[in-house]
């Protein structure tokens, strides 16, 4: 079951266009917008921004879908980390984001033992 929370910032991810050329923040709708927090639109066409462990746990923050107005699922987080569709997360869905935010992900793991492999142990 794909579960989401629906944030505080709603009503400014609203205001930056959907499907965006490129990852997109309030600032770049609005010039005026000063704050810091990291509230950003994805998009299709760009990597994603980095996930951060409290980037997707409501407030005025977090990656937003590219087409809708709501952060990621976990089930799309999971996906972002290249983690396969059946593994397992346990706890609130707070506790779920923390941990793909935390997480470095397996693609890279593999990448850097290779690298380890050939470049120190063979």
């Amino acid at each position: 079951m794909m579960t989401s929370v629906k944030s505080s910032g709603y009503e400014l991810i609203k205001s930056i266009p959907k499907d965006p050329p490129y990852p997109m923040k309030l600032s770049h709708v609005d010039p005026d917008w000063t704050s810091d927090f990291n509230l950003v639109r994805a998009s299709w066409y760009h990597p994603s921004p980095t996930l951060t462990q409290m980037g997707q746990q409501g407030g005025r923050g977090g990656i937003h879908h590219p087409d809708e107005d709501r952060v990621f699922t976990i089930d799309e987080l999971k996906r972002l980390m290249g983690l396969p569709d059946d593994f397992r997360l346990t706890g609130t869905f707070n506790q779920k984001a923390e941990r793909c935010g935390r997480m470095v992900t397996p693609h890279l793991y593999k990448h850097l033992s290779k690298s380890i492999y050939e470049k120190v142990l063979k």
